[in-house]
């Protein structure tokens, strides 16, 4: 979230890009860097014939299709008039895997885009399946959030929240974090989420001792890297210690890592998703 130069933002002209899209402008316009509108064509609709087009006719039809796309890009880029370098493309395909391909190919810095299913229910319990996608695909920061429109930076961001498990990608994500509420001029807070079933296993000294050993260890990593920080441990599942500590803080934004590749599995863990799910301000997962 420091060295943003190019910001790329999935659009299919819903109210939840639209505020992406403004949130993600308005980091580009702090940092002067490329906003990247990408619009993804779905798959027209079968004809009747169910017969397969010959290839001259696929190809105008295509071209027709993307003319249309291209002339709702700069409509909805209009939206954004206070920023001038914005970028506009179309793509043909599986929305996922070219958003990730784009993101890859032109070296974008981050993806911002929304949380949200097709109603109410969805955007309360879901994340949409293409955010999802990207999530566990790609290798770069995915900003995400709900309503981007409550917590528009720069000014907006007080207080970062970092997520951190003390394993081995805690100080690059701890790292993340800190140079991130350096950018925005925000206060920085820690927190590490114990499993609420230790509390309940274990008696009070115990529990007290757990704590004391993940305090210190919170405390060894905030030193190593320098990090001013409050630092809090909490018994409880992570989600939901994560998603309440942000609201309790008044977080304006969470840090939390995706974990490395691991084939099939990819790098949204379960615990990322439900964070991501429950937080109230948007979340950047790196």
């Amino acid at each position: 979230m420091t060295n943003l130069h190019r910001i790329l933002v999935p659009v299919d002209f819903s109210e939840a890009s639209a505020g992406a899209a403004r949130y993600a402008a308005s980091l580009a316009c702090e940092g002067k860097c490329e906003l990247h509108l990408l619009h993804v064509m779905a798959e027209p609709p079968l004809d009747y014939s169910m017969l397969e087009p010959p290839e001259w006719r696929r190809q105008e039809l295509l071209a027709e299709r993307s003319g249309r796309a291209m002339k709702r890009l700069e409509s909805f880029r209009s939206q954004l008039s206070e920023l001038a370098d914005v970028r506009l493309h179309v793509a043909d395909g599986e929305a996922a895997e070219e958003i990730v391909r784009h993101a890859q190919q032109e070296q974008m810095d981050a993806v911002v885009m929304p949380t949200r299913g097709r109603n109410r229910l969805e955007r309360l319990l879901l994340i949409g399946s293409v955010t999802m996608k990207v999530l566990h695909a790609l290798d770069k920061p995915v900003v995400t959030g709900v309503r981007f429109e409550d917590h528009l930076p720069p000014r907006a961001i007080r207080r970062v929240l970092c997520a951190v498990d003390l394993g081995p990608a805690s100080e690059r994500v701890l790292c993340a974090a800190m140079q991130t509420s350096q950018r925005f001029g925000a206060k920085l807070s820690v927190i590490h989420a114990q499993p609420h079933a230790v509390a309940e296993i274990f008696d009070d000294e115990m529990r007290d001792k757990t704590q004391g050993r993940s305090m210190q260890k919170l405390k060894e990593l905030a030193g190593r890297l320098g990090v001013n920080a409050d630092l809090h441990v909490e018994f409880e599942q992570p989600p939901r210690a994560i998603s309440g500590m942000a609201l309790k803080l008044g977080a304006d934004l969470v840090v939390l890592g995706r974990g490395e590749s691991d084939g099939l599995i990819g790098r949204l863990r379960a615990n990322a998703y439900d964070i991501i799910r429950l937080c109230h301000c948007p979340v950047v997962s790196v």
